[in-house]
């Protein structure tokens, strides 16, 4: 499992990411329309996925490493940038892709 955290100098605390090992669909159609609408999760899991983001505010992926790729640093930028309250503000992101591997 990997996790990608975010705080404020403030001493904000955002959502949570989390990145799960799952097995993706081998069939094409199927395996796009899970990453599309559910994170990478088949229609069963996504269903108990979909409560424990609900419950515990929190993002879950997955993906057949359960790694931290270039498609999930782009859906951690939207969702927690895309809608700021005051775009117009100044932000200084300093991200550390440090591995402790």
């Amino acid at each position: 499992m990997t996790c990608m955290l975010l705080g404020s100098s403030f001493g904000e605390k955002l959502t949570p990411f989390l990145v799960l090992k799952t097995s993706p669909s081998k069939i094409p159609a199927i395996r796009n329309e899970n990453l599309e609408l559910r994170h990478g999760f088949g229609k069963h899991l996504w269903k108990e996925i979909k409560r424990l983001q609900d419950d515990y505010t929190v993002q879950i992926y997955g993906n057949r490493t359960g790694w931290w790729n270039g498609g999930l640093s782009i859906a951690w930028l939207g969702y927690n940038f895309k809608y700021r309250s005051h775009p117009d503000h100044p932000v200084l992101l300093l991200w550390d892709d440090f591995s402790g591997h």
